[in-house]
């Protein structure tokens, strides 16, 4: 059963942020994700914090979510996102 993140980020540098946007659908694809809404053109309607950018993204599992974000290969890719914005990631399973 698909699995999904909510990625929200808080900018804190956008050159960095851009360098992430870059190559972290590559990163995403790895373990056989894709994001299909966000992204750096994320427009906010209503916030209750600060988040400034967006994304959700699909996995065929949690399983599959959780080794792309643990990932050693990808510690550079995950670092270039952590540098460029305060980042919270939500674990969402489908809703049978």
């Amino acid at each position: 059963m698909a699995h999904y993140l909510s990625v929200l980020l808080v900018v804190k540098d956008q050159e960095a942020l851009a360098e992430y946007f870059k190559v972290g659908a590559a990163a995403v694809a790895k373990h056989e994700g894709r994001a299909f809404a966000g992204g750096p053109d994320t427009k906010v309607l209503q916030e209750a914090s600060t988040p400034s950018k967006g994304v959700i993204l699909e996995f065929p599992s949690a399983q599959h979510a959780e080794n792309w974000l643990t990932d050693p290969d990808l510690a550079d890719v995950h670092a270039l996102r952590d540098n460029g914005a305060d980042v919270t990631i939500l674990s969402l399973p489908s809703i049978p």
